[in-house]
């Protein structure tokens, strides 16, 4: 990367090559995948200048922006301008740190759609987008001491301290290997842009993460960590660059767009500067908005949720400067949308619409609703006000309440609303408002009074034997009932129990009418977590478990008083591990994003970072099983990885494998699962994609045993060294077993058949009236195999343990034998 300065007689300066050192991931929180306001375009523009600020490209279940994004109109900090608009440069006396940054690709191409960051002291001061000029413009700065960011996505390209100096500064990025081309839409030039993402599947880019503290926590899943997102330029033309030689991945239009020739993403083998993407574009949600007095309503914020059979989708968008809005639907299947429209000071509409994927559907002309709004004066149970409390109505809220307890909520539509007043550590309270409130032309004149009482909380915070914070531990509380929401008729509906829990997982229970519930908490951040609102009166127990969730030898019972609030130190006096080590290719090169799981319990507990590092920590045991699995490798299965020194973990590129399941006369059988087993632990299931076969995606090079399961039965074979293994499955046989009409009818029979190559394959049958009076029973569908038949018998003429008589016969494909008794 080089910087490129203009000299005071208007030449350039190239600067020396600055080398960049590759990032690693910082810690995350788990979130749910689905979070509301997650979906949506990046926006265009430069949103506000505040750390925590951006908003990473959504994953592909997001709605495309056919319409721009709210942030756009945001530019208090700064604001990205085309070429034409782009001011003169400043004047060196009044403006000398302005920031004007172009960026481009070392053959001279602009580098469209790159999120710049810049940090000053470890803050977040500035953020923005390039624009297809691959410009960004900021406010004035104090340029000494800033760091400069350039990312694709979630991965940086660009990571360096600001030049001093003034005027604009012009920023060179390797293209090394790339994915380039152009992209069309029924044959003509994306007009909007289509955003694009590039998944990684192996090989690096760029220097590797976005750093943690660029992000807003929510952002911080590492599944993202492995992505890029650009969009067309004014041509249709794209690149993602900074790819080393070796990479491989997919290429998936956004936004509901879809290739022409099938399917919704393109898989590479290699890097490519030759693409030709030919898209289909996405049925569009489309209209107009208008004021309560017929005037189109500009930039006017839209809140759209998807509903389908299986899932919902949150996004928002707004209006165009007439009014239009045209939003893409997603090529999943949704079945309606509910679409609310809020102009601040204007007003509001709430609208449902069936969806038609084909043709999407034209809602006309929107016409709002006269706003209102409400102000309220917030106080906790002794009339003391409370500060940052809020009001809110469905998906919108007041800001935070001054030192008088203030807050006021705007832009309500008619009719009788029930509004929500909250505050952190208090419990939420519903209040009704009236349909005739906020009409009045001084609402303020009259605030509504409302108190909060406080809620009943537990923190916990794990410490080692020192007295250091311990983050990574899992926390086991339980208790009957471990939630209990206050009593009363003003809670909102909508607040659930726990919260301001982030859950590992969970276990409840019925006992006797009351719910008997266990919680598993993580402590990633600060070795500490929180229960709110638990129960009070009630014995809480606690015990600090470590990453496989084995007791650390620190538990305790509390009992909370009613509106408590109380902070718990949990000190272990263990020794603790750390399992920790590297992935890479088999070039080499680190992979990232690979899933480490362990078995016992099983689950991901990490993901590997930009230079394909990974650590689990605090563990117990001194060896653990570990399953090592990433997209576009075959999985690696250690079954005694060390803890407390490095381990190397090697992964081979896996190759696609069909499975043909098929009967003795070749055709098609249906399995329930085709797997994959090593050391006892599934490693791979195969997915089925047709009538009887079943599509590995990363089967190992190397020899393994494909297990098929027809009707319960496992039936195996080694995979060949080809693109497609067959397995037969013999046709099944039957067993007669007669016996003795003489056998003694009052006594109890048991007849049993076991395989004995295969001894946990048994059958059994308890003989009844109707077997007597058939003189035998019969085993249908056995597996052709050896099998030891035996009758047992239990009545006062037969005393001795053990069967009363056996044998042992062979049932061959497709064939019945019999079997005579008499014991």
């Amino acid at each position: 990367m080089r910087w490129l300065l203009p000299s005071s007689c208007g030449g350039r300066i190239r600067l020396a090559e600055i080398a960049a050192v590759p990032l690693a991931v910082a810690c995350f929180l788990v979130f749910s995948w689905m979070l509301p306001d997650r979906g949506g375009a990046p926006s265009h523009a430069l949103a506000d200048g505040l750390a925590g600020g951006l908003t990473e490209p959504a994953p592909s279940t997001s709605l495309p922006s056919l319409t721009r994004d709210a942030e756009e109109t945001r530019a208090e900090v700064a604001a990205v301008r085309t070429p034409s608009e782009a001011r003169p440069a400043p004047d060196s006396e009044q403006d000398s740190s302005s920031l004007d940054l172009e960026v481009h690709w070392d053959d001279g191409s602009p580098l469209v759609h790159a999120q710049v960051f810049i940090r000053a002291e470890g803050e977040l001061i500035r953020q923005g987008t390039t624009n297809h000029s691959g410009r960004a413009e900021f406010a004035p700065i104090e340029r000494a001491g800033a760091v400069l960011h350039v990312a694709q996505g979630s991965l940086e390209l660009v990571h360096s301290d600001l030049p001093a100096g003034s005027g604009p500064i012009s920023i060179e990025v390797p293209l090394r290997s790339s994915v380039q081309g152009s992209a069309t839409v029924n044959g003509l030039v994306p007009d909007p842009p289509v955003q694009l993402q590039l998944s990684t599947f192996q090989g690096e880019v760029g220097l590797g993460a976005v750093e943690s503290s660029l992000r807003k926590p929510q952002d911080l899943l590492l599944r993202q960590s492995v992505i890029a997102t650009t969009e067309t330029d004014e041509a249709g033309h794209f690149t993602f660059g900074g790819l080393s030689p070796e990479w491989r991945g997919e290429l998936v239009p956004r936004g509901g767009y879809r290739l022409a020739e099938g399917g919704t993403g393109l898989r590479l083998d290699a890097p490519s500067a030759t693409l030709a993407l030919e898209l289909v574009p996405p049925a569009l949600l489309e209209g107009r908005v208008l004021s309560p007095t017929g005037d189109p309503v500009p930039h006017c914020p839209i809140e759209l949720e998807l509903h389908g059979p299986f899932a919902s989708n949150r996004t928002r968008r707004e209006s165009d400067g007439e009014g239009r809005f045209r939003i893409g639907i997603p090529s999943e299947v949704w079945d309606s949308a509910e679409l609310s429209f809020r102009a601040p000071g204007i007003g509001f509409r709430k609208l449902e619409t069936e969806l038609d994927l084909i043709r999407g559907a034209d809602l006309g002309d929107v016409v709002l609703h006269t706003a209102r709004g409400v102000t309220a004066i917030i106080t906790d149970l002794d009339g003391h006000p409370i500060e940052g409390a809020r009001i809110r109505w469905e998906g919108i809220q007041s800001e935070g309440s001054d030192a008088d307890g203030s807050c006021r909520l705007a832009s309500l539509p008619p009719g009788e609303l029930s509004l929500v007043a909250e505050a952190p550590g208090f419990v939420p309270k519903a209040f009704p408002l009236p349909d005739a409130w906020g009409a009045r032309a001084a609402p303020d004149d009259d605030p509504l009074a409302i108190a909060l009482r406080p809620v009943t909380s537990l923190e916990i915070h794990v410490v080692d034997a020192d007295g250091e914070t311990l983050e990574g531990a899992v926390l086991r509380v339980s208790a009957r009932p471990l939630f209990l929401l206050p009593a009363g008729e003003d809670l909102p509906a909508d607040w659930g129990r726990n919260d301001a829990v982030e859950k590992r997982g969970e276990v409840s229970s019925d006992e006797g009418g009351v719910r008997n519930t266990t919680v598993f908490l993580d402590t990633r951040t600060g070795g500490r977590a929180v229960l709110s609102p638990v129960s009070p009166d009630v014995p809480i127990q606690i015990r600090v478990l470590d990453s496989a969730e084995e007791p650390l030898g620190w538990e305790e019972t509390v009992l909370l008083k009613e509106g408590e609030s109380r902070t718990l130190e949990a000190r272990v006096p263990t020794t603790l591990h750390s399992l920790f080590g590297s992935v890479v290719d088999a070039a080499g090169v680190p992979v990232m994003g690979a899933e480490i799981s362990l078995l016992d319990p099983p689950g991901v507990r990490a993901r590997t970072d930009a230079t394909g590092a990974f650590r689990v920590e605090p563990l117990l045991p001194e060896t653990l099983s570990l399953l090592v699995r990433a997209r576009g490798f075959a999985p690696r299965l250690l079954p005694d990885a060390p803890t407390d020194t490095p381990i190397p973990i090697r992964l081979e590129t896996g190759r696609e494998h069909t499975v043909h399941i098929v009967d003795d006369a070749g055709r098609s059988v249906h399995a329930s699962q085709v797997l994959v087993i090593d050391h006892g632990t599934t490693i791979l299931q195969a997915r089925a994609v047709a009538d009887g076969r079943y599509h590995f995606e990363d089967l190992p090079v190397t020899p393994v045993e494909l297990i098929a399961v027809v009707d319960g039965e496992g039936h195996t074979a080694l995979a060949s060294n080809g693109s497609e293994t067959t397995i037969t499955i013999p046709t099944p046989g039957s067993l007669f077993v007669f016996w003795n009409p003489g056998f003694d009818t009052s006594a109890a029979y048991l007849v049993t058949v076991r395989s004995k190559t295969a001894p946990g394959r048994r059958v059994w049958r308890n003989l009844g009236p109707e077997e007597f009076e058939a003189g035998g029973v019969c085993f249908e569908s056995l597996t052709p195999d050896t099998y030891e038949v035996s009758c047992f018998v239990d009545s006062p003429s037969h005393s001795a343990p053990g069967p009363a008589a056996e044998g042992e016969i062979e049932v061959p494909a497709g064939k019945r034998v019999e079997i005579r008794f008499d014991p």
